[in-house]
């Protein structure tokens, strides 16, 4: 099985429960630690999860049977032969019994360990463990709030028919119009734009920082229209900007 070991809200692993011993050894993780695998409802303390073996703690080892002693025989008729032989009998049983015992006690630490600790027999090598770091936190697009956006002071009136919609038709309608209406929004006349997408609209008169529109053609990793499509120039995106600081209306 494959082990995840958790402390202080760093995880490490996954690892064997082999290497997970032999960190502990090592003092490289802490029975304080917690640990996961598949079947585990919950995170659970190195303690308790079954094989583990906690430096210092004795390890669990079947209990050897322990056979009664034979009493001895004490002679109901007189006659030596008869009692030494009846004690012969007795001591050869309790020995055979005793080592009996014995073999099937270093049988059951024997399978104990190799259960619990499957290369106790090998040369102990500390695993190096790896700390994974939290995956970075990766930023979704842009809310307008941070948009830089051009400087159009300098461009004078720009008029829908004039300088907008003659952009739109030739980069924006092939995939937002009449026929193909990629997130529900027709580009290809001023009702369909005005409409939006999904409901939504795609702009604010005279907040370009807040339309969306704004935000996709200046989108840092995903800009619109897409890579395969035809790109819009910077003149055009600032025309689209004024437009909108303008007021955004369809003359």
């Amino acid at each position: 099985m494959q082990i995840l070991i958790n402390r202080d809200g760093q995880q490490f692993g996954p690892f064997t429960l082999d290497q997970v011993n032999q960190a502990l050894a090592a003092g490289q993780l802490l029975p304080t630690d917690i640990a996961y695998f598949e079947g585990l409802q919950q995170w659970t303390p190195l303690t308790q999860i079954q094989g583990v073996v906690i430096p210092g703690a004795a390890p669990m080892v079947a209990p050897v049977p322990v056979q009664p002693e034979v009493a001895a025989v004490e002679p109901v008729m007189s006659g030596a032969p008869i009692v030494e032989g009846a004690t012969a009998v007795a001591a050869k049983k309790k020995k055979i019994i005793m080592i009996s015992g014995i073999s099937t006690g270093i049988i059951a630490v024997t399978c104990v360990l190799l259960f619990v600790w499957p290369g106790f027999l090998k040369s102990p090598e500390v695993p190096k463990v790896e700390i994974i770091k939290p995956n970075p936190v990766v930023p979704g697009p842009p809310d307008g709030s941070g948009l830089q956006l051009p400087d159009v002071s300098d461009l004078g009136p720009v008029g829908y028919f004039a300088d907008i919609k003659p952009i739109l038709d030739a980069k924006c309608v092939s995939c937002h119009g009449t026929e193909k209406k990629k997130g529900d929004l027709d580009m290809s006349n001023e009702q369909g734009l005005a409409a939006g997408a999904d409901g939504n609209p795609v702009y604010v008169a005279n907040k370009p920082g807040e339309s969306l529109i704004v935000e996709l053609i200046y989108h840092p990793d995903d800009p619109m229209p897409p890579e395969d499509k035809e790109q819009l120039t910077e003149d055009e995106k600032k025309k689209i900007v004024a437009w909108i600081a303008q007021g955004a209306k369809f003359d």
